[in-house]
């Protein structure tokens, strides 16, 4: 028998978050001629597809779309060389490592989360996306599909820079799906992906293997 148990964000996250959602200059009130992209992890870990991602903005951009790319994690001095051309054509902002204060911050100033991986187990970062109200943009890599389905608060794409271009193309045309996606990713975030909601299942969980 198996029990599902998504993780929610660590609780020093949500606080974070919940401290920065009362602030009026990080609130997403209104979208702009921008189309504001963010993904947070290892950069040069090549099971995140963030070359790819890469390509897939500059295509956006060469095709008239305003996307504009934010990339949050570390990474090696031999990578940022490597696909310096890459980095240089989408404009993309490199912030490296930031403390959980700036990450919440982040989450709040973008319109979307993108995740181009190749593999992953779950993906921490859609529950940090979900809790921010941003709708997802993801590869179907293993993990992520059943959320963002379940949730209805994204778009799961194959992985190469063409679906990802079609993606970003879909939302920056229809502000009413990013908003539907939006309220969709906090309702769910709320519903499946709280902390107290992980701890009552934790326990419920528990008292069933111990038989009580």
């Amino acid at each position: 028998r198996v029990v599902l148990l998504p993780n929610p964000p660590s609780p020093y996250y949500l606080s974070a978050l919940s401290d920065r959602k009362t602030h009026p200059t990080l609130h997403r009130t209104a979208f702009g001629s921008e189309l504001r992209l963010l993904f947070v992890g290892r950069l040069d870990d090549p099971r995140k597809g963030v070359a790819e991602l890469l390509g897939a903005v500059c295509q956006a951009r060469a095709q008239g779309i305003s996307a504009v790319l934010t990339l949050i994690g570390p990474c090696s001095a031999a990578w940022r060389s490597r696909f310096s051309s890459l980095i240089q054509d989408s404009r993309a902002r490199l912030l490296g490592q930031v403390d959980l204060n700036q990450l919440a911050e982040e989450y709040l100033l973008h319109d979307a989360f993108v995740l181009p991986s190749r593999q992953e187990g779950f993906g921490i970062v859609i529950a940090e996306a979900f809790h921010a109200g941003l709708p997802v943009i993801s590869t179907r890599c293993g993990g992520p599909e059943d959320v963002i389905r379940e949730s209805k608060a994204g778009l799961l794409v194959d992985h190469n820079t063409l679906a990802m271009v079609d993606a970003f193309k879909t939302l920056a045309a229809n502000h009413d799906l990013r908003r539907r996606f939006a309220t969709s990713a906090l309702d769910y975030a709320e519903r499946e992906l709280s902390f107290p909601i992980f701890a009552s299942r934790v326990r419920d969980l528990t008292e069933r293997l111990l038989g009580h």
